[in-house]
């Protein structure tokens, strides 16, 4: 007997033994119909990414939000917009970055301090135990006192 007919004598006699007890019989493959094949329940995981990344998002906006809102200003206090108080303030920021490095009261009133307006050197002193750097005419930038400490090394301006 060739191989193919005892494939087909082996099929034939399932056939028969589920016949007599009443059972489905167990097919290759190949002979099951496409509409006896089960349909693949379709996957979740899709959603779930989808769900997760939109919680991720939601839970950024303030964030995300921040990023687009402008920078908050540099100076505190008054707002100033006039160039030559500008200036004086870039300067003062320079004068406090050598307060923070350690320079002494001596060491400043050594240094050609001028301020650009009036021509006038910064006044150097102490002030209940603070190192103080003030511009000389705060009045000519329409302030009552503009000045750095080392206690406070960020320009003040007041009126």
């Amino acid at each position: 007997m060739a191989s193919g007919d005892h494939d087909v004598e082996g099929t034939r006699l399932a056939d028969e033994l589920a016949a007599e007890f009443g059972r489905e019989t167990m097919r290759p493959a190949a002979t099951i119909s496409a509409r006896e094949a089960p349909t693949p329940r379709p996957s979740r995981t899709p959603w779930a990414i989808a769900v997760v990344s939109l919680a991720v998002v939601v839970a950024q906006l303030p964030s995300i939000r921040a990023s687009f809102a402008g920078r908050p200003s540099l100076y505190a206090g008054v707002e100033v917009s006039d160039a030559d108080t500008r200036a004086c303030i870039d300067e003062l920021w320079k004068l406090s970055a050598l307060v923070q490095q350690g320079a002494s009261a001596e060491t400043l009133g050594r240094l050609p301090l001028i301020e650009r307006l009036t021509h006038a050197r910064y006044t150097v002193g102490h002030e209940k135990d603070a190192l103080v750097v003030a511009c000389p005419n705060p009045a000519l930038h329409g302030l009552a006192r503009l000045r750095i400490t080392d206690v406070a090394p960020m320009p003040e301006a007041s009126r």
